[in-house]
């Protein structure tokens, strides 16, 4: 990249809505090195973050940044949260988006959605960009419904799709759940037979600032470099921080009663990623990066 290439990239402005949440504050802390960044929160209030509620029509954080790019990671994301009480669901995840969009329209700001590999049924895995999603939970409808928008919204975009989520800041999910039960020593059951690609969170940073770099839009799928269940993950987990792997105990999902029906096999395929000069950690790898961060 020449230097005037250069200087416009760390002129762009980017707005990040849900800059509080585990992905929302690494883009920040990341993004922020390259590019003139300002972060919203909703519930999860942070210093140098401001206030925005994307379930309103009020666009006045769109009007005051004049934000050449918005990206999008807030939204619902309890799958089961989304069975029990569907009418917040559809507000938050699918007119929440609309709001989103409507704000973006004033700048004709590029849109950057982050959506979930839960869109897909999990009848094959290893899922392409094209191949045709068939959500089989209410989240994934209510994600799959917000895709659709962002694409018929006239805008430039980018909807990135990604799954489970992990880094040194990890607000309950499933990697810091795993961890703190294998520090109490309690036995915990763990799915043997869904298959997902655990993504670390700093790879998908890098991955969105190489994409603006490029000028891409379209779909892709942010996700990490090997298929994992949740069982193969937690015995990941206890190589990498020394817990004994006593503790885990596999369990098939038919025994393992969830409201939301989740997929069999929801890995996303990334070589379309990788044509773009990303590379995304694979499971182990990932985790020894964070454990650096967190010691």
């Amino acid at each position: 990249m020449v230097q005037g290439e250069q200087d416009m990239v760390a002129e762009t402005k980017i707005l990040i809505i849900g800059a509080s949440g585990l992905l929302g504050s690494k883009l920040y802390e990341k993004l922020s090195q390259h590019y003139k960044v300002t972060g919203a929160y909703s519930t999860n209030k942070q210093e140098g973050l401001h206030f925005y509620d994307m379930t309103n029509k009020d666009s006045t954080i769109f009007q005051e940044t004049k934000p050449d790019i918005v990206i999008h990671t807030a939204g619902i994301t309890n799958v089961d949260s989304c069975e029990t009480d569907k009418e917040l669901a559809y507000k938050v995840n699918v007119e929440g988006t609309e709001n989103i969009i409507q704000g973006c329209k004033l700048n004709n700001s590029k849109l950057i959605y982050i959506s979930t590999d839960f869109v897909f049924d999990g009848k094959k895995g290893n899922y392409k960009e094209e191949d045709t999603p068939n959500p089989l939970s209410y989240y994934g409808k209510t994600k799959l419904e917000a895709e659709n928008l962002v694409k018929n919204s006239g805008l430039g975009y980018i909807i990135g799709r990604v799954a489970v989520l992990y880094g040194a800041k990890q607000n309950n999910k499933l990697v810091s759940w795993c961890i703190e039960q294998l520090k109490k020593k309690e036995y915990t059951t763990l799915v043997a037979d869904h298959m997902r690609t655990p993504t670390l969170v700093d790879d998908i940073a890098e991955a969105l600032h190489i994409l603006i770099q490029n000028k891409r839009t379209g779909t892709y799928h942010i996700a990490g470099s090997k298929t994992l269940s949740a069982f193969s993950m937690g015995l990941r987990i206890a190589e990498e921080f020394n817990f004994e792997k006593k503790y885990l105990k596999p369990i098939m999902a038919y025994k393992f009663k969830q409201l939301a029906k989740r997929p069999k096999n929801s890995s996303l395929n990334i070589e379309k990623l990788q044509a773009e000069g990303v590379k995304m950690s694979n499971f182990t790898d990932g985790l020894r990066k964070i454990s650096m961060e967190m010691k």
